[in-house]
């Protein structure tokens, strides 16, 4: 019988005790935001309302963007405290805890309106810390 959980880790998981990089959670964020506007474009908020599979693969997106940022330190959060960290971190909570209550046009909002923006200084503080990284030998 196949063991569902342990079915879906990669075995990377299993084994590996290293723990990731801070550039490695920020590009999470940054490739999850990418992957959430590309699932939007050419679609409208009925075409959002419409499709399950639509609304299902942005959700992932931002469960992945607020997974990432949990894992992220203060050092690199404080980097741009005007960037809604927490907000980020407790949309994924709301997406994969309240999924019930999730507001399907204050999500398409997020997505449309917002990762625009939050996604540009995301770049800023990746590029930044990749740089620090480089230049330490990380």
């Amino acid at each position: 019988m196949l063991d569902f959980v342990s079915s879906v880790y990669t075995s990377e998981f299993h084994r590996s005790s290293v723990a990731r990089s801070q550039v490695q959670y920020l590009s999470d964020i940054d490739e999850a935001m990418s992957d959430a506007r590309n699932f939007a474009e050419g679609h409208d908020l009925d075409d959002y309302l419409d499709d399950r599979q639509l609304r299902y693969a942005i959700e992932r997106a931002l469960e992945i963007i607020g997974e990432a940022t949990s894992n992220l330190s203060d050092e690199i959060k404080d980097r741009d405290p005007s960037l809604p960290w927490s907000e980020m971190r407790g949309l994924r909570n709301i997406v994969a805890h309240a999924y019930h209550r999730v507001e399907p046009v204050r999500v398409w909002q997020v997505v449309t309106r917002d990762l625009p923006h939050t996604q540009e200084k995301i770049r800023d503080v990746l590029e930044e810390v990749r740089e620090e990284e480089e230049s330490d030998g990380r």
